[in-house]
């Protein structure tokens, strides 16, 4: 719950700062900027590590956009790629986790994954 009310307070920072910063496309940026904030809140408040690894990707989509449509500098593009592209490269050691955790407990849900001990070796 911490997670969801830090999330709505920094939403509403950032429509306070954009309001006069953001300049053209006004309607869209804060479509994205909710679209964003849904995802972070649907994260924060699942009990699946796979939908948690779901809206973890989903959040990609509206980041990329926004640096790439109201970035401030002039290699904006760059710095969408770079960012949508090193996110990818190592969540994709997280989807391999969530594999192995499943191969070795059969389930993803949160409760029954509390207080499961796996060996110290599948823990690193």
């Amino acid at each position: 719950m911490a997670m969801v009310l830090l999330t709505l307070y920094l939403v509403a920072v950032c429509i306070l700062i954009s309001l006069n910063s953001i300049t053209h496309n006004v309607i869209l940026y804060f479509i994205v900027l909710s679209l964003l904030a849904g995802i972070l809140c649907l994260a924060f408040t699942t009990e699946n590590i796979l939908v948690f690894y779901i809206c973890f990707e989903a959040t990609l989509i509206p980041m990329f956009l926004m640096v790439l449509g109201w970035g401030a500098r002039s290699q904006k593009m760059r710095a969408a790629f770079y960012l949508f592209f090193f996110t990818l490269i190592s969540s994709l050691m997280m989807l391999l986790s969530l594999v192995k955790l499943y191969a070795l407990t059969g389930s993803l849900h949160l409760g029954e994954l509390r207080g499961l001990e796996l060996p110290y070796f599948y823990q690193k």
